[in-house]
């Protein structure tokens, strides 16, 4: 991402997931958390690792949940 800051995760390198890190849009805005926040994301536990953001991510996916954000939303049956 151009112009972005990105703060790679220790031990990030999961074969699974690929490189976990927080990316910074400016010094306020985190991409992870405004796509978490917009339903458009979920907050990943690895082995129930603690990380720095953990309990923000989860509230902020238990938020977009309870407002049916995003993939949250209900869906309509096909036709």
């Amino acid at each position: 991402m151009c112009g972005s800051k990105t703060t790679p995760l220790r031990g990030s390198g999961i074969a699974t997931v690929g490189l976990l890190a927080y990316v910074w849009l400016d010094d306020s805005e985190m991409l992870d958390l405004m796509l978490i926040a917009g339903g458009y994301g979920r907050e990943y536990d690895y082995h129930e690792q603690d990380y720095k953001y953990r309990n923000l991510f989860e509230a902020s996916e238990r938020a977009s949940q309870a407002s049916h954000r995003g993939l949250w939303g209900a869906c309509s049956s096909p036709q």
